[in-house]
C-alpha cells in the first residue's frame, strides 16, 4: 500500500463513530430494518458533526455510511462537503468518483479521480479507474496514460496490466496486449479474464498453441465457470483441427 494514501485512510478511519448494535422490539421487514440502521449510524456521527461541523474526517465517515447502505447521492454530498472543507483530501475525492461513476455520472468521477491523483500522485487505484473511464469514453490515449500511471505507482497492480492491455487490444496491438496479459497472470494467477483475454489476443495473433496453452490453464483453474466451459470446448476443436 502507498504511504501516501495509507497516511489519508488511516487519518479517515481514526475517526470513525462506532455503530449501533440494532434495537430491541419486534422484528421489522428488511426495508424498514436496514432503513433503521442507516438512520442509527448516521445520526451519531451527525451528533459529532454538531461540534465539529467542518470536520473533512466525520463528513468522510458520513459519506461512508451512505454508500454502505446504498443511498449514494447522499454519500456524494457527503464527500463534496469533506473535499470543500479539506481540499487536499485524496481518499475523499476517490470515494466520490466511486460514487459518482455508480450514479451513472461519468464526467463527475472522472473529476473526482483526478482531483485524487492531484493531492496524492502515488494513488494507483484513482490512476486505474480513471484508466477505465477514459477507455469507457472512447480516450484510448487517455487511458493508457492513466494505466502507465497506476503501474507507475505500483508495479505489481495485476488489474492495471491487465486494463493496459484491454487498451492495446483496441489498438490491435497484439504483441504489447499479450505482453500485458501475461504480466497480469504471473502476479495473480487466479485472475480469470486475464486469461480470456490471452487466449483471445492469441487466437487474433494466429499462435494456436500459446491459444491452447491459454485455454488449458483455464480448464484446470476455472473449470466450473462459464470461461472454463468455453475453455474446454475449444480446446477440442483446436485438437481436432490439428488432427485433420
Amino acid at each position: 500500500m502507498r504511504a501516501a494514501t495509507c497516511r489519508w485512510r488511516g487519518w479517515a478511519l481514526a475517526a470513525l463513530v462506532a455503530a449501533g448494535s440494532g434495537c430491541g422490539g419486534e422484528p421489522e421487514p428488511r426495508v424498514d430494518a436496514a432503513r433503521a440502521r442507516l438512520e442509527a449510524e448516521a445520526g451519531q456521527v451527525r451528533q459529532a458533526l454538531q461540534s465539529q461541523p467542518d470536520s473533512p474526517v466525520l463528513l468522510f465517515q458520513l459519506g461512508m455510511v451512505f454508500e454502505r447502505h446504498g443511498a449514494l447521492d447522499s454519500a456524494a454530498a457527503a464527500y463534496r462537503r469533506a473535499t470543500t472543507a479539506h481540499a487536499a483530501f485524496p481518499q475523499a475525492h476517490y470515494q466520490l468518483g466511486q460514487a459518482e461513476y455508480r450514479l451513472g455520472h461519468v464526467d463527475a468521477a472522472v473529476a473526482a479521480y483526478t482531483q485524487a491523483v492531484r493531492f496524492d500522485p502515488e494513488y494507483a487505484e484513482a490512476y486505474n479507474n480513471l484508466g477505465f473511464l477514459h477507455r469507457k469514453q472512447g480516450d484510448l490515449d487517455a487511458a493508457e496514460a492513466a494505466y502507465l500511471e497506476a503501474l507507475r505507482c505500483d508495479s505489481s497492480f495485476a488489474q492495471a496490466h491487465n486494463n493496459l492491455g484491454q487498451v492495446y487490444k483496441e489498438w490491435q496491438d497484439w504483441p504489447r496486449a499479450t505482453a500485458c496479459y501475461r504480466r497480469a497472470i504471473d502476479l495473480s494467477p487466479d485472475m480469470e479474464q486475464a486469461y480470456v483475454n490471452l487466449s483471445t489476443a492469441q487466437r487474433e495473433m494466429g499462435d494456436v498453441p500459446g491459444e491452447m496453452e491459454a485455454l488449458q490453464e483455464m480448464v484446470s483453474r476455472f473449470a466450473d465457470s462459464p470461461n472454463g466451459t468455453y475453455a474446454a470446448a475449444r480446446l477440442q476443436d483446436l485438437r481436432l483441427l490439428q488432427r485433420d
